[in-house]
């Protein structure tokens, strides 16, 4: 028959062994416990690190697109830049005497040497007189005398025209006009003006005014 004293160690070293077996299975649980734990806090960090990229990604993309729109109007603007030229006096006022006084005198030089130039220019470019012809003189003769002139009227239009006497002379005998009837075309314009003028006055107006002769303003008023 056991002791009653053996009991009781029988208990405790029983006892003892499911400790020590429970020991390990808490260290276990505690270790996976914790586990769980850090991978849901990476989890957690990885997820709040991709919507944060994301939301970034988000806030900074369209920042040059929207400076870039900002930018483009500006590159095509049309408002004309300041002229350099209304500048250059205040900033040659800053300078030294020297300074002004050789920039005065750089500047008068480029304006002469400009003023020479465009004289140069000018001159080449003047035409000079070419001498009259005959030719010139028969064409200007013929044309004149389609305003019913007399011989003297049309000596002194073609002398006008920087044409030589022997020039006219030799246009007028080339084209031979018939004076009286350029008197008598003479008379009759003068009548389309206005009223008929009397005869008298009609006939001192084509001695007098046009240079006819006496005989060829009579024709005139003999033949209206």
């Amino acid at each position: 028959m056991p002791s009653p004293d053996s009991t009781p160690q029988r208990d405790s070293h029983a006892d003892s062994q499911k400790d020590a077996l429970q020991d390990p299975i808490n260290g276990r649980l505690a270790l996976i416990f914790i586990g769980a734990i850090v991978l849901v806090g990476i989890l957690v960090a990885a997820i709040w690190y991709v919507a944060n990229n994301k939301d970034y990604g988000r806030g900074i993309n369209p920042q040059p697109a929207a400076a870039s729109a900002h930018q483009h109007p500006a590159s095509t603007s049309t408002t004309p830049p300041a002229t350099e030229p209304a500048n250059a006096p205040a900033k040659a006022s800053n300078a030294p005497q020297s300074e002004l006084n050789q920039y005065s005198t750089s500047e008068s030089e480029a304006t002469g040497s400009t003023a020479m130039e465009s004289t140069e220019n000018t001159a080449i470019a003047q035409p000079t007189d070419a001498p009259k012809t005959q030719r010139q003189a028969n064409d200007a003769a013929m044309t004149a005398l389609k305003f019913n002139l007399s011989e003297k009227g049309l000596r002194e239009n073609l002398q006008l025209q920087g044409y030589s006497d022997d020039q006219i002379t030799t246009a007028i005998e080339k084209l031979a006009p018939d004076w009286n009837q350029q008197a008598l075309n003479c008379a009759r314009k003068l009548n389309e003006t206005g009223s008929p003028l009397p005869e008298e006055e009609l006939l001192e107006m084509l001695k007098t005014n046009s240079g006819f002769t006496e005989e060829q303003a009579q024709y005139a008023i003999d033949h209206l």
